[in-house]
């Protein structure tokens, strides 16, 4: 895939710059600068809007690596429309929509979450590493009891038996009410 991606980068290198010069040479010389200038003008608004729909925080924690992908797109579309050619500007317009970014987002993490086994899925114990820890949440503890978690809240739990069901803490009840103080 790779190989894939560097020579249609070559070819894209060579096919931009020739556009360019055909239609310098047909249409003149503005008609050239401004299929390179006006792309990047009308861009900029576009970028803007696009890191302020990216600014806020992902619902779903299992969201994460697709926004993630979708940030290191924006620069990526920006990069595109300033190389100098037709086929760049459509490219880095394309990206800073919406859809086709989240689209391109969407096919880059399920092709990588594939190369390394299913691993970027988030669940519920690594929702709290990236919301910073709400009282309740299950994290890894290093003080815990071996297969052990440490709430939160500072309270060792036992591990769940099953994937669907919910650890229990240290006292027996399962209690899922997180934000009671004893």
């Amino acid at each position: 895939m790779v190989k894939w991606i560097f020579l249609g980068g070559a070819l894209l290198g060579l096919a931009d710059p020739y556009l360019l010069y055909v239609i310098s040479e047909k249409w003149g010389f503005w008609p050239a600068v401004w299929t390179w200038l006006v792309p990047i003008l009308v861009a900029s608004p576009l970028t803007f809007r696009a890191r302020r729909e990216l600014a806020t925080p992902p619902r779903n924690p299992a969201e994460l690596p697709s926004r993630l992908a979708e940030i290191f797109l924006i620069p990526a579309a920006n990069m595109a429309l300033w190389y100098p050619g037709p086929i760049t500007s459509v490219l880095g317009l394309l990206l800073l929509l919406g859809p086709a970014r989240r689209a391109v987002a969407r096919r880059l993490t399920g092709q990588l979450g594939r190369r390394l086994g299913g691993s970027m899925q988030f669940g519920r114990s690594n929702a709290s590493v990236f919301s910073g820890g709400m009282p309740g949440e299950m994290r890894p503890s290093s003080g815990a009891a071996p297969g052990g978690l440490k709430r939160a809240d500072g309270r060792v739990v036992e591990e769940p038996e099953s994937p669907n069901e919910l650890p229990e803490n240290s006292s027996g009840d399962k209690s899922s009410d997180s934000n009671s103080r004893e």
